[in-house]
């Protein structure tokens, strides 16, 4: 598995919505995205990776007016570590580069352990409904089979994320909050009014430095045959309550809108 799918499938097991990778792409409601293909000629899983293709909305070639106004998002914080994958400890303690007491160090045990914290969500979304009757009029102009359509994400006022690119990564921040520690895959005894300042980092994939209007989160459709296809999350497996183990199902929009 590359670091894009470990990304996307270890943050995704927590979450509801589909991660963007990488995180803070600047990707808005109505974009058109391929994940590529499989050796089938079918639409790759959406993880990792993706290419955009076009927008749809405020677009060169196409331009619907099927914006939704913006709303709180309902993980309105986030707060991840990859479990037993990510530890804390002092900066100072660490040989962390111009580390000054009360600096933390979080290290990373595996090639791509993530740590992943953000604040003041809000979701920006485009109608559905709206999208597969204007899809609808230009059904011909594409083979829109063949791609993903944005329809919502979530972007974050501040957000600190890491990746590691192999064993022994490490970021260094200092924090508004004291007495950081991690307790399963949550970063414990920090609030929502925490701050951050990286001072140091090794061995990223990718690092997110408290940035602020980040792009983190997408959810997605297909359109094909006429329809609409979102993308829900299953859980799979004998034990995939407790593991988290899932896979992505295609959901037809009409079904849906039955069981409503």
């Amino acid at each position: 598995m590359n670091l894009g799918e470990n990304y996307s499938k270890t943050v995704a097991k927590k979450f509801d919505k589909l991660p963007v990778y990488v995180p803070d792409t600047k990707i808005k409601p109505g974009a058109v995205i391929s994940f590529g293909k499989d050796m089938l000629g079918r639409p790759n899983k959406p993880f990792g990776t993706f290419h955009h293709i076009t927008d749809l909305v405020g677009g060169k070639v196409y331009d619907f007016q099927i914006t939704n106004p913006p709303k709180p998002s309902s993980t309105a914080v986030l707060n991840f570590v990859s479990q037993n994958e990510v530890t804390v400890t002092s900066a100072l303690k660490a040989n962390v580069p111009n580390a000054v007491d009360g600096d933390i160090a979080f290290q990373f045990g595996k090639a791509g352990s993530v740590l992943l914290y953000a604040v003041k969500g809000t979701d920006y979304g485009i109608d559905q409904l709206a999208l597969k009757k204007n899809l609808s009029k230009v059904a011909n102009e594409e083979k829109w089979e063949d791609y993903y359509i944005v329809t919502e994400v979530t972007i974050y006022e501040r957000a600190l994320v890491y990746q590691s690119i192999d064993r022994n990564g490490a970021l260094a921040v200092s924090a508004s909050a004291k007495n950081i520690s991690i307790s399963g895959n949550d970063i414990t005894n920090i609030g929502a009014e925490a701050t951050f300042s990286v001072k140091w980092k090794d061995k990223q994939a990718f690092s997110v430095d408290w940035a602020e209007n980040v792009v983190l989160f997408m959810k997605l459709v297909r359109f094909s045959k006429g329809e609409l296809k979102v993308y829900e999350k299953a859980l799979t497996g004998a034990n995939a309550v407790s593991s988290g183990e899932f896979e992505l199902v295609e959901v037809d929009t009409n079904l849906m809108l039955l069981q409503e």
